[in-house]
C-alpha cells in the first residue's frame, strides 16, 4: 500500500505535459484502487482474511482537487464501510 500511495505522489510531482496530466493520472489510479476495494473479489479477501486494506493505498491530496476530497473520497469510504459492516454481519 504504502509503494503504491508513493507512486501516486511521484504522478503527482511530475509536470503536466500536453501529453499528460498527472492530476488526472493520479485520480484515474485512485479509482482502480477504489474498484479493487468495492468490486474484485481478492480485494476483499485480502482485507477479510489479512486485515490489510488495500485502500490504504488511496492518495487524498490537496492537489487532487475539493471535488475529489469533499464528494467521491467520502462517498466510497460510505460505501466501502457499508459493504464491509454487511460482509462481517453475513460472517
Amino acid at each position: 500500500m504504502v509503494c503504491a500511495r508513493e507512486t501516486l505522489k511521484d504522478i503527482l510531482d511530475t509536470p503536466a505535459s500536453d501529453d499528460f496530466d498527472p492530476v488526472r493520472a493520479a485520480l484515474d489510479l485512485n479509482e482502480r484502487i477504489f474498484n479493487l476495494c468495492l468490486r474484485d473479489r481478492h480485494g476483499r479477501v485480502v482485507h477479510a482474511q489479512t486485515g490489510i486494506d488495500p485502500f490504504d493505498a488511496v492518495l487524498a491530496d490537496p492537489r487532487l482537487g475539493d471535488r475529489f476530497l469533499t464528494v467521491r473520497l467520502p462517498q466510497v469510504r460510505s460505501r466501502l464501510a457499508a459493504q464491509r459492516r454487511k460482509a462481517e454481519a453475513g460472517r
